[in-house]
């Protein structure tokens, strides 16, 4: 035990100093060659809150600098052995849920396989237990500290693929004096192994990087990921719900084949009609407006911006995406344009049964290729925007198309469509308005004017259902210090700052819901004074008319384009349905049958990129399920399970293939 006041204290302190600077130097020379962005963070870093020095025990802990306490409560490479072995003990896990909202339709093969598959699985085991194996295809760890549990946790299992994710900076600079990182770079360099190392500070910046990953290796190379835990706490807690909810949502966006066949079937109706077509950014062009627009979602503050939007409809331009219609409508404003993404027949419904012929009378509607065409009709004007990759986009842009304009960043949710047409149109200066990304409430996730709540408001019971099912995040707030979010509100969020980013206009929200980074928090007693808009109907059309031009596209030589395609698909399929005998196959060889389906997708991607629009997504959703099953089951129970399903699997090949050969064009009636 050290007097830390003593000059023998401070002869070993000043020993141990120059052995920690000499291993940072080797670490900041490793970096600066290999991770030039851990370089550029940690070459000039000073600790703010936490520093690395020889406690009166004789080791070196990480102390706060404000309160003098140690952050280890002991020895922290003893600390470290010891949570190693609790981890061991416990080896936490979780496992991405395959799941569609239109699971279990009649008539759509993809979805009533995944949905038959569910249920077998289920009745085999509800909670299967963790295996002991010592192979770890994927962990992630959350928080490091001094990344001591390192050594120990590698000597023990073995780790095929690790994401480290660290908020704290101040530990990280602190393991680069004690830790070779080096040797651990080393060490997943191998054939096989990954290392993807995260210093994030708890935003989405790391997200879209993560699920590259994801896209490259395929889905099936993670059936489970295991879970390490240095030290928990608010922030690493948000930090581990976001990745796994974003995970979670791109796996379900992966696209399917009855939403891309339902899709091109949309798409080539609409085009009959020759609606205009979205042929110029005029953003990109130059060609910019400052009328103010105010883009309208259906988040729940939007009751409380009303009167404004009142107040000031004659003022801006309003644009309504998705339901927020209604509650615009009941409330006597009337939108200049309308904004519609979904391609089901529901939405037309829903326009149907919630506004008046006489209310619509005068809206511009602008929506996606995709789009029911009944949902076109329902308004005196429509234009079509291009949806990015999808398979109606794809034949429309390479059948003659001279000039065209993407849609990009208009998924998930209606608002962000609303945003990317506002941008594209060259609208500078833009107002959000219920366009919330969250919640302040939980059981408020609409505008009490919304069709999402009954005559007695309260909320529809299917999105209780899906909040519960996917989970809630707390996020950074807009108008407050935090919202409650989603998995499907927070990627709707990264994508509008992602479209922001892209245009940078004077973006200003009002929202009392999640902060937007590219937009300015304005309170509604802030809104500044505007002077009425002169013949604002004609100067809205003069606007479309000149973004979106009709192209008169020939259908025929589409369906032609297409008839090749269903050729290709049948000399293709048969190889693809081959990989899925996997009758007595070990864990191993059902891998490596997979790996071989990335492969002729990656080379179908190439050679013919409709099929694989067609069938990616479901494939690899199958390939999933199946590399979940044999990976959680006794091989015998498995072999049970996969006859049992084969079938199935079988039954979803021909029914694609008839829909491929007979229904290729029909709609969607969901």
């Amino acid at each position: 035990m050290f007097n830390v006041n003593s000059a023998e204290y401070r002869q070993a302190a000043t020993a141990l100093n120059y052995e920690i600077e000499a291993v940072f130097r080797k670490n900041l020379k490793y970096f600066e060659d290999n991770e030039p962005d851990i370089y550029r963070l940690f070459k000039d870093y000073k600790p703010k809150k936490l520093r690395l020095k020889l406690a009166p025990e004789g080791y070196l802990n990480l102390f706060n600098i404000d309160t003098g306490l140690p952050v280890y409560p002991t020895n922290p490479l003893e600390y470290a052995k010891k949570q190693v072995e609790i981890h061991l003990e416990s080896r936490p896990v979780f496992t991405l849920n395959l799941m569609l909202p239109e699971n279990n339709l009649e008539g759509y093969p993809y979805t009533k396989c995944i949905s038959k598959l569910d249920i077998i699985y289920d009745k085999i085991t509800i909670n299967v237990p963790t295996k002991g194996e010592k192979e770890v295809p994927h962990m992630f760890m959350f928080g490091g500290g001094l990344f001591l549990h390192l050594e120990p946790l590698l000597n023990t299992l073995d780790i095929k693929s690790l994401s480290i994710f660290e908020s704290n900076h101040d530990s990280f600079y602190a393991s680069a004096h004690l830790i070779d990182w080096s040797e651990i770079y080393k060490y997943f360099s191998q054939e096989g192994y990954s290392l993807s190392f995260n210093i994030t500070s708890n935003d989405e910046s790391d997200l879209h990087k993560i699920a590259n990953i994801y896209y490259q290796k395929g889905f099936h190379n993670f059936p489970r990921i295991e879970q390490y835990f240095h030290y928990y706490n608010d922030e690493i807690s948000n930090i581990s719900k976001k990745i796994k909810s974003h995970l979670q949502t791109i796996i379900g966006s992966q696209g399917f084949f009855e939403d891309e066949r339902i899709g091109l079937a949309h798409t080539l109706d609409n085009l009959k009609n020759n609606y205009p077509i979205n042929s110029k950014n005029l953003f990109n062009d130059g060609d910019i407006s400052n009328i103010p627009v105010i883009v309208v979602g259906n988040g729940p503050s939007l009751d409380k911006i009303i009167p404004l939007l009142k107040e000031n409809k004659s003022n801006c331009l309003v644009v309504s995406s998705g339901s927020a219609l209604s509650a615009l409508l009941k409330n006597g404003i009337k939108p200049d344009i309308h904004v519609e993404q979904e391609r089901m027949s529901i939405v037309a419904n829903w326009l149907e049964e919630s506004t008046m012929p006489e209310e619509r009378k005068g809206i511009s509607l602008v929506a996606l290729n995709p789009c029911h065409p009944r949902t076109f009709k329902l308004f005196d004007s429509a234009y079509m925007a291009l949806k990015p990759a999808d398979l109606g986009t794809d034949l429309i842009t390479v059948s003659g198309l001279s000039k065209y304009s993407l849609s990009y960043n208009c998924l998930p949710l209606v608002g962000n469509l609303a945003l990317s047409v506002v941008l594209g149109l060259g609208f500078d200066r833009i107002f959000l308005a219920g366009i919330d990304c969250g919640m302040v409430d939980k059981e408020n996730h609409h505008s009490e004017d919304s069709n999402y709540y009954n005559n007695e408001k309260t909320y529809s019971k299917d999105v209780i259902d899906s909040n519960a099912l996917y989970g809630f995040l707390k996020v950074k707030g807009n108008l407050r210090e935090a919202v409650t979010s989603t998995p499907m509100f927070s990627y709707s969020r990264i994508e509008l700052e992602s479209l922001l980013n892209r245009h940078q206009p004077n973006c200003y929200n009002l929202s009392d819901g999640a902060y937007i980074k590219g937009s300015k928090p304005l309170l509604v007693e802030n809104f500044p004074k505007l002077q009425a808009i002169n013949n604002k109907t004609e100067f809205v059309k003069k606007r479309l008319d000149l973004a979106f031009i009709p192209q008169n596209i020939d259908d025929k030589l589409i369906k032609g384009m297409v008839s090749d395609n269903i050729k290709r698909y049948n000399e293709l399929i048969v190889s693809i349905e081959d990989k899925f005998d996997l009758k007595s196959l070990n864990m191993s060889e059902l891998n490596d049958n997979f790996d071989t389906l990335e492969l002729i997708l990656k080379a179908i991607k190439i050679s013919d990129p409709v099929v694989h629009r067609l069938i990616n997504g479901s494939v690899r959703g199958i390939a999933y399920k199946m590399t979940v099953a044999k990976y959680n089951l006794s091989n015998e129970d498995f072999d049970s399970y996969f006859e049992t399903v084969r079938p199935i699997i079988s039954t979803f090949f021909k029914e694609m293939s008839e829909d491929m050969n007979e229904n290729f064009y029909s709609y969607s009636n969901f």
